[in-house]
């Protein structure tokens, strides 16, 4: 039976959370549409175990992995060079989908032929039953178009996307492994390769904060950052790339690296405020502006965003701003 969605499920260590990351996905309506790679990335916890337990239930739509180490990249090249689905979509084994969108969208996703597909998704809270949807803008009313015509002025996150898997296969995507922050390459390099996008009404992915250790959090963010900084050096390399070969998608590819950018801004302000990281901001600063001045144009656009803000006040300020932090009780606020 041909699948219509494949989904690529990063499973280190979570059996804690990983039976209701599977049930979110057990549906009558579209289970046997769907081709789900659970990669136990090298865990010492039963989380294979309780893979396998759904597999002997659904055999032709849970497919249990296990291989060695190699981080989340490792996990998405593995899923992405065995997926036969149509579509292709993430999810950490610690979040889950909205079941009733799901039901909605695999019967969409079996219609269009657009190249990706972008839906909003669900916020919660680590303990709180609490769903926030985030702030997702429509890009069109249901219908596909081109992505250079877009004029939603929104970088799509990774819970937002869904790739044709043709795409992904067509872009040569391969992810760094033994790294963080390689969804910033997943949700970037294959729109240089993707023609057109479509819009889905329905939020499907639940996204956790708070759970300790994730790569998002603050303190992940702090110890990190100087791989966030390489990562977006590289997009900025890879930005020019495309420039130079007048991909017709450069505006959005920029955005997309724009908004990395500021992640990266934001992580250095979590260090104390003082003359050392007010340096270390500036050079980074210098850096991307030497690279890609487009990019460094974009992060300044002011999109709601309250690290857009921050970083369009610094800018403007010749950094004047950025002794107005030490203000702040507790330094720089962790934001989203």
């Amino acid at each position: 039976m041909s699948k219509i969605l494949t989904i690529s499920i990063a499973a280190y260590n979570m059996e804690k959370y990983i039976r209701q990351t599977l049930d979110s996905l057990i549906d009558e309506r579209v289970i046997d549409d769907l081709e789900v790679f659970v990669v136990d990335d090298g865990g010492t916890d039963g989380t294979l175990e309780v893979a396998k337990e759904y597999a002997a239930r659904f055999p032709d739509s849970i497919f249990p992995v296990h291989k060695e180490n190699g981080g989340f990249g490792s996990t998405v090249n593995y899923s992405i060079a065995h997926a036969t689905g149509k579509y292709f979509k993430l999810l950490d084994g610690d979040d889950w989908y909205n079941t009733e969108g799901l039901a909605h969208l695999v019967p969409m996703l079996n219609e269009t032929e657009a190249d990706v597909v972008v839906m909003p998704a669900y916020i919660a809270e680590e303990g709180s039953k609490k769903l926030t949807r985030d702030t997702f803008h429509s890009i069109s009313d249901e219908i596909a178009i081109r992505i250079d015509e877009m004029r939603v002025n929104q970088a799509f996150a990774n819970p937002n996307i869904c790739f044709k898997t043709s795409v992904l296969h067509a872009s040569n995507l391969e992810l760094p492994t033994h790294r963080l922050y390689t969804d910033s390459f997943y949700v970037t390099i294959p729109f240089a390769t993707a023609k057109t996008i479509q819009s889905f009404s329905e939020p499907v992915y639940c996204y956790r904060l708070g759970r300790l250790g994730q790569s998002t959090s603050r303190e992940s963010q702090f110890k990190h950052k100087k791989v966030l900084m390489e990562t977006v050096l590289e997009l900025c390399h890879f930005c020019r790339e495309k420039k130079e070969m007048r991909n017709k998608n450069i505006s959005y590819i920029e955005k997309r690296t724009a908004a990395f950018y500021r992640r990266a801004m934001r992580a250095i302000l979590l260090q104390p405020i003082n003359t050392e990281t007010l340096n270390e901001l500036k050079q980074f600063d210098n850096q991307i502006k030497t690279l890609d001045i487009d990019v460094y144009r974009k992060a300044q656009e002011r999109d709601g965003s309250k690290t857009a803000m921050l970083v369009w006040l610094l800018c403007k300020t010749r950094y004047l701003a950025f002794w107005l932090l030490k203000l702040i009780p507790g330094g720089m606020p962790y934001m989203q």
